[in-house]
């Protein structure tokens, strides 16, 4: 079981160094269990954080019975993820933050779309995402090289669901 504190100090330990009193950061935490969204402003306050029941290994556990998963048990993961983050529009203001995220799997997908810099646009992500999806249709997932495992599909519909629901043009990696 993750230590969803010591997640969050972490995090928003690791953000303050590279921070500007003037910068609203919101960091992304996909973790096995939860997903973190972590307010790391350039103040000193404590950080407000948000902690979904969505992750990367309780989602494939939960919605994804065949590998790859097929695209009902895509589309059924989607709902609850969807849910639990449409739920945060009303206390995440839109345009208010850049996301940032330090998480491997999120520089793993910047790398399976070809991005180099510092910073993984929603449409290459998109590219990803579409990959997974044609394999989930039925495309041979030998004729890819994206990881096969069900945790990376869960954790890739994650990222996706938040850039889309909380308005996020990129993620800044770090």
């Amino acid at each position: 079981m993750e230590d969803r504190n010591k997640i969050i100090a972490d995090l928003f330990s690791r953000a303050k160094q590279d921070l500007h009193p003037d910068h609203n950061i919101l960091i992304l935490h996909i973790g096995e269990d939860f997903t973190f969204l972590i307010n790391a402003n350039g103040t000193d306050k404590a950080p407000q954080s948000w902690v979904l029941p969505i992750g990367s290994n309780v989602t494939s556990n939960k919605y994804f019975i065949h590998k790859p998963p097929t695209a009902d048990e895509i589309e059924y993961a989607i709902i609850e993820v969807e849910d639990e983050i449409m739920a945060l529009n009303p206390t995440i203001e839109k345009g208010k933050y850049r996301l940032m995220s330090f998480d491997p799997l999120v520089h793993d997908i910047a790398g399976y779309a070809g991005v180099t810099g510092n910073k993984l646009p929603i449409k290459e992500m998109e590219s990803v995402f579409s990959r997974v999806a044609a394999i989930v249709s039925g495309r041979p997932a030998s004729m890819d090289i994206l990881p096969d495992s069900n945790e990376f599909a869960a954790g890739l519909l994650i990222v996706r669901e938040v850039m889309h629901h909380l308005y996020f043009q990129e993620i800044i990696l770090k």
